[in-house]
């Protein structure tokens, strides 16, 4: 598990330090996608997908993810898995910590003719970091506690199409750049998977501890 875990954390940094690169330094492919997605988008624009993008943002994207976040930390209080509702805190809070230190010190700016309000600097998109964060803990704790396939299966097909969805409603809105989005899912991931190691090694260090 751990293997997989480094493989897993090692892959999103790498992803992530390649989209800083050519969106940054280089100023490559994704630099000019960038411009090519808005271009689209701003061709396929209505009032019915606006609303529905509008829906999904504000529902998936943050009264979804607190009503998920609470669920999961009184289900784990209710079990007394310490570590876990640990986890959780520490994937959350500190992920939000995080965010803003990745906003201010890339400072990049939002594009222009926002279709909702939005503030604050542009990269990482905080609503998929919090998304893949929120709904990758998800189901990661279904994956660990919930034996049935179908309801794992159920949950882990839900909320992968909530993260895309939450992405790409920030896109279609223009408060986000695509690599905006791509990065807060990079950073995000990495974020879940660092924390999830961190606690599972002291976890096992204080157990060694205490039983010797």
């Amino acid at each position: 598990n751990l293997t997989v875990a480094l493989t897993l954390f090692i892959f999103a940094l790498l992803s992530f330090g390649e989209i800083v690169e050519d969106l940054l330094i280089d100023k490559e492919t994704l630099f000019y996608l960038d411009f090519r997605i808005q271009r689209f988008i701003e061709g396929v624009i209505t009032p019915q997908i606006t609303r529905f993008m509008v829906d999904v943002t504000n529902l998936g994207g943050l009264y979804l993810s607190l009503l998920v976040i609470g669920a999961m930390a009184l289900y784990l209080l209710y079990k007394r898995y310490w570590w876990d509702l640990f986890t959780i805190f520490l994937v959350v809070g500190g992920g939000e910590t995080v965010l803003v230190l990745l906003k201010l010190f890339f400072h990049r700016p939002r594009p222009d003719q926002q279709l909702v309000m939005a503030h604050g600097y542009s990269f990482p998109s905080g609503h998929a970091f919090s998304a893949v964060v929120v709904y990758g803990f998800l189901i990661y704790t279904t994956w660990r506690f919930i034996k049935n396939k179908s309801l794992r299966f159920i949950i882990f097909s839900v909320s992968i199409l909530l993260i895309i969805l939450v992405g790409i409603s920030r896109v279609y809105l223009n408060v986000h750049w695509l690599t905006d989005v791509l990065g807060g899912y990079a950073s995000g991931f990495s974020w879940l998977v660092f924390s999830i190691i961190m606690v599972n090694t002291i976890k096992q260090y204080y157990r060694k501890s205490l039983y010797g």
